[in-house]
């Protein structure tokens, strides 16, 4: 009895030693650390994210897809020979439960409304949003009634409009107009900006000028009272990222050299490494595809990669009768999966 006495604070701190360590390992990564390591690791995970792109994501998980569909991809012709491949891509694609599609070089308004007719299920299933300019390859959004929008438009035009009611393209900022939107699924809200960097036959230092505007617009945004700190740019830069082992001008180094997303909600972060664009045989070729993460998309952030090659190499028609292989998309999709409940999980906006 005297022995068990003496015996028993040393079990009480033994057992708050073991409580303290099993909180420690519950405790989420702070971000600090999530930032170093997206910066450093390229297949860097936090959690666990479907293993299988053709299978259902769980019903906790946002999951949005960036694809440059390339020109001709949703075209409303009956002739049209990609839009049936793109189509088959996109009900492939996690069984076609994502909710949230980025797309960019689509040509028009008809094209839009062909796109939204080509997702999985109904077209009154998803929501377009999309404003037609003078640009042959504008961007958009396509979501799901899980998802909700406000203020979503097209920006870095000049604000003027030709006869039919189309914007006019500023080309000292944007060839392609970027799209806007603030997005919210579950508990995580945020703003989602899709872009398409000019390519100018590989003058890569036409494409960083324009990421340049991007990011003067976001510089202004973020001195905006009451903007949502969570914020992704996603879509074809045209540029690659350090991590990709890649040469030449990078996004990391354009963001690095600009003292204006330094420090707090403002540093961001590039991923996505893997080659994205595909040659005339439909390999993987350059690494051009990115989601760009705001620190504050840390805490929700699980991974970003490449899509399953296979879904366009594979699964998508491209393979002819006679052996020759006619390109869905010269670029393959990119996804983001982020968590949309549980800790560390909530609203920035009412």
């Amino acid at each position: 009895m005297y022995g068990s006495r003496l015996h028993r604070p040393c079990r009480l701190i033994v057992v708050w030693i073991l409580l303290l360590a099993v909180v420690a390992t519950a405790q989420p990564l702070d971000i600090d650390e999530r930032l170093t390591r997206s910066r450093t690791e390229p297949d860097v995970t936090f959690g666990t994210s479907p293993s299988d792109d053709l299978t259902a994501l769980p019903a906790d998980m946002l999951a949005p897809v960036s694809w440059n569909i390339q020109v001709g991809g949703t075209s409303p012709s009956a002739s049209a020979l990609r839009p049936p491949q793109v189509e088959m891509a996109l009900a492939t694609l996690f069984g076609g439960t994502y909710q949230l599609l980025a797309a960019q070089e689509i040509s028009s308004q008809a094209h839009a409304d062909k796109l939204r007719d080509l997702l999985p299920g109904p077209a009154s299933g998803w929501t377009t949003s999309f404003t037609d300019t003078t640009s042959t390859m504008d961007n958009g959004f396509w979501f799901k009634s899980s998802v909700t929008a406000r203020a979503d438009t097209a920006i870095l035009h000049t604000g003027a409009t030709d006869p039919v009611g189309r914007y006019l393209i500023d080309p000292f900022r944007a060839k392609h107009p970027p799209r806007i939107g603030h997005f919210t699924v579950g508990d995580f809200d945020f703003t989602l900006i899709t872009l398409h960097l000019t390519f100018e036959s590989g003058a890569t230092a036409e494409s960083a000028r324009e990421f340049r505007a991007v990011l003067d617009y976001l510089d202004a945004y973020f001195n905006t009272t009451g903007h949502d700190p969570d914020v992704i740019i996603t879509g074809d830069f045209n540029m690659p990222s350090q991590l990709s082992g890649q040469s030449g001008i990078t996004i990391d180094g354009l963001l690095d050299s600009d003292p204006r997303f330094q420090t707090g909600d403002r540093r961001l972060v590039v991923t996505v490494h893997e080659r994205t664009s595909r040659s005339s045989s439909g390999q993987p070729a350059n690494n051009y595809d990115h989601l760009i993460l705001s620190a504050d998309c840390m805490e929700e952030f699980v991974q970003a990669r490449r899509v399953d090659t296979s879904i366009l190499l594979e699964r998508s028609g491209e393979v002819q009768p006679d052996g020759a292989r006619r390109l869905t998309s010269d670029h393959f999709p990119i996804v983001a999966f982020f968590r949309t409940s549980g800790t560390g999980v909530a609203r920035d906006l009412p």
